[in-house]
């Protein structure tokens, strides 16, 4: 049995529950070249290849932050790294997020 079932057992029936959480990968960027024109040039390649990923248009995405869940990770991480020095990222692995309400 491995560790994200857990087995209850009852008179009449087994079932099993799955304990599995929830994880989302938040990742916080945020682009920088040398000039403006650069600059320009990064971001509307950026956001262009961006858009063009298969992301839930329901998930939580910002300017400078999106979150995915971790079956799109590799994908993530490798177009983060099509971007090189122009882009500098953080990931975080987050099992709940929460939006503030003021």
């Amino acid at each position: 049995m491995d560790e994200r079932t857990e087995t209850k057992k009852s008179k009449k029936e087994s079932r099993t529950i799955n304990t599995r959480r929830k994880m989302f990968i938040v990742y916080v960027y945020d682009l920088h070249a040398k000039n403006k024109r650069s600059f320009n040039r990064t971001k509307r390649l950026f956001y262009y290849h961006i858009n063009r990923l298969p992301l839930k248009k329901e998930l939580w995405k910002t300017k400078s932050a999106l979150a995915v869940k971790p079956g799109m990770e590799k994908v993530m991480d490798s177009f983060f790294k099509r971007f090189g020095k122009s882009v500098t990222v953080y990931k975080i692995i987050a099992e709940k997020i929460e939006e503030l309400e003021l």
